[in-house]
């Protein structure tokens, strides 16, 4: 293919390349877990002054390592994470209890309350996810 100079726009895309470029980080990051890369996107908003109250995550990303480094922050944010229907162990009143077990109950419970913006029910209990309160 020919551009208006007539030059081949594709003349570069077989050259070798400085390991220094930009591939060879994409190419790192590509191998990264997902909760490394995830920290690591936080991390570098923060250090880029992007100022945040709250974190929003899906269940893929609630871990202990998330809330964790979100927690260690010398600035408070907020995480809202769902929770993830697994084997993870919450300490609720002094017992561990997996989220089936945590959220089974929640029917009978007289603490859920309707939200008429929201239309939606909803609980708040603390809890914690390896020794941190959530």
């Amino acid at each position: 293919m020919l551009t208006n100079k007539g030059t081949n726009i594709f003349s570069g895309i077989n050259r070798e390349r400085k390991e220094t470029e930009a591939v060879k980080e994409r190419v790192e990051e590509y191998f990264q877990k997902k909760i490394q890369k995830a920290i690591d996107m936080v991390r570098r908003a923060i250090k880029e002054g992007i100022r945040f109250d709250y974190l929003l995550s899906d269940s893929w990303f609630n871990c202990t390592d998330i809330v964790r480094f979100i927690k260690s922050r010398h600035v408070r944010y907020h995480f809202l994470g769902m929770i993830k229907i697994a084997k993870t162990k919450y300490r609720f009143k002094g017992k561990m209890k997996s989220a089936r077990e945590l959220v089974k109950p929640l029917h009978s419970r007289k603490e859920i309350r309707y939200s008429r913006r929201l239309r939606c029910y909803y609980e708040q209990a603390e809890e914690e996810l390896a020794g941190i309160k959530v």
